[in-house]
């Protein structure tokens, strides 16, 4: 694996844990070291098989942190956001309650 290539799965993997820790403090210092790393992959020509594996990385911590930011929305009562399909197309979910004791 390239190490610029290496480098982001690196960041990926702290940002996947950081999401499933839901601390919010270590998803906001990682932004900053992803597109860091984002920049230098760019900078390369990494070979198929890397990109599709980050690529893997990537959209599974999209779906980790969008469900995180609608279980923050339901704890704190906030009206639920439109959302867009792989296809563009978009979708408002219904409006979620919480039922029973959390």
């Amino acid at each position: 694996m390239t190490p610029a290539a290496a480098r982001l799965l690196d960041v990926l993997a702290r940002e996947r844990a950081a999401a499933r820790a839901a601390d919010l403090d270590a998803l906001a210092a990682l932004q900053l070291e992803k597109r860091q790393a984002v920049d230098a992959l760019a900078a390369t020509a990494p070979p198929d098989v890397e990109r599709t594996e980050l690529a893997r990385a990537a959209e599974a911590n999209v779906r980790l942190l969008a469900h995180l930011a609608a279980c923050l929305r339901a704890f704190t009562g906030a009206e639920s956001r439109t959302t867009y399909t792989t296809r563009g197309k978009s979708e408002t979910p219904p409006p979620t309650r919480l039922r029973g004791a959390i």
